[in-house]
């Protein structure tokens, strides 16, 4: 799953170690910068990522408090029952950093009901 960016940094890097000449200490510079870029690109988006989903559960306890637990959990169960194909493919994903883009940045439904009964149980 980590091919397509693992490949484009290795035709960076070809790219670009020509490009500076034969000065070995420049070649290595250039060579750590752009890991460093990419790691700092990847590790930031699975950061950013989990951020927005700690969101997402964070609305659904805000929203729990305001119209009841009971009404919210009511319609999530409604939802997952209705086997949409975007849950289907939100419940079979294992990993959020080899999901795609809009997927990441949301929980399931089965995590949001799941995150609504586990907070009731420890806040009672």
């Amino acid at each position: 799953m980590l091919l397509g960016p693992l490949l484009l940094l290795t035709v960076a890097l070809i790219v670009v170690t020509p490009l500076l000449g034969t000065g070995l200490f420049a070649a290595s510079f250039v060579v750590i910068i752009i890991i460093v870029i990419f790691v700092v690109i990847f590790y930031g988006g699975a950061l950013f990522a989990r951020y927005v989903r700690r969101l997402w559960l964070m609305a659904d306890q805000f929203a729990a408090e305001s119209i009841g637990k009971e009404s919210l959990l009511s319609v999530l169960q409604k939802i997952d029952a209705m086997n949409l194909p975007e849950e289907k493919r939100l419940k079979r994903r294992k990993n959020y950093l080899v999901a795609n883009v809009y997927d990441s940045n949301r929980p399931s439904i089965t995590e949001r009901i799941q995150n609504l009964l586990v907070k009731s149980v420890t806040s009672s």
